[in-house]
């Protein structure tokens, strides 16, 4: 696999890292992304860092399916930020698919809101025997190697995809971030209902929430690049209307301030580098 992009996490013993790479299958058109993060062993670091690369799994606007060793489940769109309960030990290890924002669910067979802020186990939406026999397969493999092999199984799997549709929803992922919902719709031919129903369906949000998660992924890419810039220049720069718009999202969507979250960057989100 390609590697398209990696960061570690300082620790003690061995550090955490977490590597992306980019599909090598035929289903590129719809992965984003193959990734592996592996928890380093930390010692004398104070918590929340202590055990982990992550304390909590920031709203992308995506839709991964995951195996942790023991579990393989469906992680399914964010309207928050998820916190880890307790950090995860040491030599413990998830790798995942993701799926690009709108491309899921012909594979998983649901409309993204059914699978909205929900952690589900593969076996409901494919089938236990198929589920048992994938979970099998990369109990054996080493997370690198289970990574690959489950990006190949789902691209057995990929359905035939109305070409009217796709256009449509990376019309909406190019547009949403800018436009007003009216605007948004009516460039698109569409009602503002029809909108919305295109949007639940296909990411799992309706065009408001698409808006606040994009612009919030946007915010933080920029921060990533720009890490001297300051937040109200970031703010502006992603399109909020003022630092203290980006305040409030960033609040609702990572459950800290933008000045917070950026101070923890490479420690409070595991997709951090796909920024």
């Amino acid at each position: 696999m390609l590697r398209r992009a990696a960061r570690t996490y300082p620790g003690g013993i061995a550090p955490s890292t977490y590597t992306e790479f980019e599909p090598t299958s035929a289903a590129r058109a719809h992965i984003a992304c193959t990734w592996v993060g592996v928890v380093g062993a930390q010692s004398g670091v104070a918590a929340p860092e202590r055990a982990g690369y992550t304390d909590r799994v920031l709203p992308d606007g995506c839709i991964d399916m995951i195996w942790d060793g023991t579990t393989l489940f469906v992680a399914g769109p964010d309207t928050h930020a998820v916190e880890l309960d307790s950090p995860p030990a040491a030599g413990s290890f998830h790798v995942g698919v993701r799926f690009r924002p709108g491309r899921a669910s012909p594979f998983l067979g649901v409309p993204a809101v059914e699978l909205r802020d929900q952690r589900v186990d593969a076996g409901a939406l494919m089938g236990e025997a198929v589920a048992t026999r994938w979970r099998e397969e990369l109990g054996s493999l080493t997370p690198v190697a289970a990574a690959s092999t489950l990006e190949q199984r789902i691209a057995a799997l990929a359905p035939p995809f109305d070409d009217d549709l796709v256009a449509r929803a990376d019309a909406v992922l190019r547009r949403a971030r800018h436009e007003r919902v009216s605007e948004l719709a009516g460039t698109l031919g569409l009602s503002e209902r029809s909108l919305h129903r295109v949007c639940v369906d296909g990411f799992g949000y309706g065009p408001k929430m698409l808006q606040r998660v994009l612009r919030f992924r946007e915010f933080l890419a920029l921060a990533e690049r720009r890490p001297d810039a300051t937040v109200a220049a970031l703010a502006a720069e992603a399109g909020y209307h003022d630092q203290s718009h980006c305040n409030r999202d960033c609040l609702r969507l990572s459950g800290l301030a933008p000045s917070a979250l950026l101070a923890n960057r490479g420690v409070r989100s595991v997709q951090d580098a796909a920024a």
